[in-house]
């Protein structure tokens, strides 16, 4: 007997990062993400198939924005333990327009999805910059909301707020959503992996830079 088995898959990184291996957390970083929509959760955190609109939260992050006063703002989210634990849509148009202006290409596949710029000494800007490319349909930031004095590299305890995470993949909960109809049509496209499919593969790029950016 041949058994064939097919999978629905909806593979990320969750690596944490910060700029600096102190321990002195994001606070002071400013983050741009290239989206107009984030995936709706319930009080667990679970996709339910709606896609709500950024602008005019705490969640738009359109334009460079100091974290510290965002994290300050969502203090009360018991859900998310005080932070951002959310996925965004990567918008193609935003996206493209940054990759144009930067003369970055116009890969059609593989689309800028978030930009970080460090800060220390009281959110002053140290020059260092992260790229985040990738060919997945969103980008899911955490930003170490449950983060309680893991221990890192150099025995540096991290706290909460240590490091975040940008997690290229899909929209999340999609295995259940497909079918549902109420659910946004960007949830109806699971990646299936079987005997009868393509290989699976996904591109993420950290494109790390020091120069001289200006921001508010």
């Amino acid at each position: 007997m041949i058994i064939k088995i097919v999978d629905l898959s909806n593979l990320n990184g969750h690596k944490h990062g910060a700029t600096s291996s102190k321990g002195d957390g994001i606070a002071g970083h400013r983050i741009k993400i290239f989206s107009k929509k984030y995936a709706e959760t319930n009080k667990d955190l679970v996709a339910t198939g709606k896609l709500l609109n950024v602008k005019g939260t705490v969640l738009d992050l359109r334009a460079f924005t100091l974290l510290r006063r965002r994290l300050k703002e969502m203090r009360g989210d018991k859900a998310t333990n005080g932070g951002f634990d959310h996925t965004y849509l990567i918008d193609d148009k935003l996206s493209k327009n940054a990759m144009l202006k930067a003369k970055l290409g116009n890969d059609t596949k593989i689309r800028l999805a978030a930009e970080l710029a460090a800060g220390k000494n009281g959110d002053r800007i140290n020059g260092r910059r992260m790229r985040v490319y990738t060919d997945r349909q969103a980008i899911h930031l955490y930003t170490g909301n449950f983060l309680n004095n893991n221990p890192g590299k150099g025995g540096v305890k991290y706290k909460k707020y240590g490091g975040l995470c940008l997690e290229a993949e899909d929209l999340p909960n999609a295995i259940n959503l497909q079918y549902k109809k109420t659910a946004h049509e960007a949830f109806k496209r699971p990646i299936i992996v079987g005997p009868n499919t393509k290989p699976y593969s996904s591109t993420i790029i950290f494109e790390f830079l020091k120069d001289q950016l200006v921001l508010p």
